[in-house]
């Protein structure tokens, strides 16, 4: 089926398919059909044949994070963030990528870049947090997810990368606190223990 529909989308685009506009929107395609490996094909044809594609890259950099290439990924999204700028989404991918990269200076350098325009930004302090937390600096992953539990007291994975923290430190009451808090949290959740 998807053959057919590729095969339709060429058609249709004529002369035209063979641009980097066109495989650009094959690769989205692709992308969003599941088929990654496709998808990171056609935006390598469309980087190929016009190298300051920097939506290209970003999306390249997107599938090649799914197919666990995070190396690659981030070389494709700093590329991107040069044509495209210092976007929020650009820059908690690249630090995301790093994260799971275990490239962690660089992750936290995005975080915090992020955070200097959206300092209440939930998504991004939860991952910094964690990344301070994989790093042992257990003092600044403290404060970040105590931040973090603040601005959203519900997130019961928070708790439990806090009540991790606080072990950490030595601090068995507060961790003991956290888990608690996260276990009746669980429990009111939806599927959860009643």
């Amino acid at each position: 089926m998807l053959d057919e529909v590729l095969a339709a989308f060429r058609k249709t685009l004529g002369p035209l398919s063979e641009s980097p506009p066109a495989w650009y929107a094959l690769g989205v395609l692709c992308a969003v059909c599941g088929l990654r490996e496709d998808a990171r094909a056609y935006y390598e044809m469309a980087i190929r044949a016009k190298p300051d594609y920097p939506e290209a890259q970003f999306s390249l950099g997107i599938v090649l994070a799914e197919l666990e290439r995070y190396g690659e990924a981030a070389i494709a999204l700093e590329r991107a963030k040069e044509g495209l700028g210092d976007s929020f989404r650009l820059r908690s991918e690249l630090g995301r990528v790093y994260f799971n990269g275990n490239k962690l200076d660089e992750a936290v350098h995005e975080f915090e870049a992020v955070l200097e325009r959206n300092p209440d930004s939930l998504f991004i302090l939860r991952n910094l947090g964690t990344c301070l937390l994989r790093m042992n600096r257990i003092d600044e992953a403290v404060r970040v997810l105590e931040r973090v539990i603040a601005l959203d007291p519900g997130h019961a994975d928070t708790h439990r990368r806090l009540a991790l923290a606080y072990h950490r430190k030595g601090m068995d009451e507060r961790a003991e606190y956290h888990l608690q808090r996260a276990s009746e949290i669980d429990s009111h959740e939806p599927g959860g223990e009643d």
